[in-house]
């Protein structure tokens, strides 16, 4: 990396085959001076969201929006834009995660409460088909506690029904938690509807370390998400968990996965 975090990507061939080698999203959207993370995608695939500390933001973190500038090069996007202070503010804004609907859609994210991680709530804001915000962000009650407990980095289901999210910190556990910070859940009946009292998703998701930045894939039964729990490689890393039947379980065997190169 270069001078802070930085986007990356990696692909592969088939829900069942392994990823490839990770490459950097480089300028526009990754820089040499700033810090660029929480990456979140339109279902299309051509409107990326992100977190940035870099020039022309509201405060000390703040979401972009970029526009895929070519749809055969996964690594050409156009210059990003601040989503401006319906969303940002003189706090830390970031973890977006877009849930699309009919004339545009809800942007979900965190905003710190004392200018920085860990404390933090989750807010939502409506937006039209252009990116363009249709008010300010507004506070989702269901899902926040009390500081100093941080309520951070939804992420929604496609249709808009079921959220997870990461609650707690270095002041302590969300009432009902398995450790120091560990994932909830919380769903409702119609996109109308009020989410539910979040419930934590136990174990073997949670676990006594810290489980963090959770990332639901949009047919919601695959979870990504950060942990420094035993039989990781380092620090924090990316862990996945699994519910329903898998797509081998099914008899889908439609992608067949090229084989890996060695040298």
């Amino acid at each position: 990396r270069d001078g802070g975090f930085d986007i990356w990507m990696s692909r592969r061939d088939g829900p069942n085959c392994p990823w490839q080698a990770p490459v950097k999203i480089g300028p526009p959207i990754s820089t040499n001076l700033y810090n660029e993370g929480d990456p979140e995608f339109t279902a299309d695939g051509r409107v990326l969201f992100f977190g940035s500390d870099g020039p022309g933001g509201e405060g000390s973190g703040d979401i972009f929006l970029s526009r895929q500038t070519d749809p055969n090069d996964d690594l050409a996007w156009d210059e990003p834009v601040n989503l401006g202070p319906h969303v940002n503010t003189e706090l830390h804004e970031s973890n977006p995660w877009f849930v699309a609907a009919e004339g545009g859609g809800t942007l979900y994210f965190s905003r710190s409460v004392d200018g920085s991680p860990p404390t933090g709530d989750i807010y939502k804001v409506s937006m039209n088909r252009d990116g363009q915000t249709k008010g300010p962000a507004v506070f989702v009650t269901e899902l926040n506690v009390p500081v100093p407990i941080g309520d951070h980095a939804p992420t929604v289901r496609a249709d808009g029904r079921e959220l997870i999210f990461w609650s707690g910190g270095a002041a302590g556990s969300r009432p009902g938690g398995v450790g120091l910070a560990d994932l909830w859940v919380s769903t409702r009946q119609s996109v109308n509807d009020p989410w539910s009292a979040p419930r934590n998703l136990g174990m073997p998701v949670n676990s006594p370390f810290a489980e963090l930045s959770a990332t639901l894939t949009h047919d919601g039964r695959t979870l990504f998400f950060t942990s420094a729990r035993p039989g990781g490689l380092g620090l924090p890393d990316l862990w996945m968990s699994t519910r329903g039947p898998s797509a081998e379980a099914e008899g889908d065997r439609s992608t067949q996965c090229p084989p890996l190169l060695t040298k």
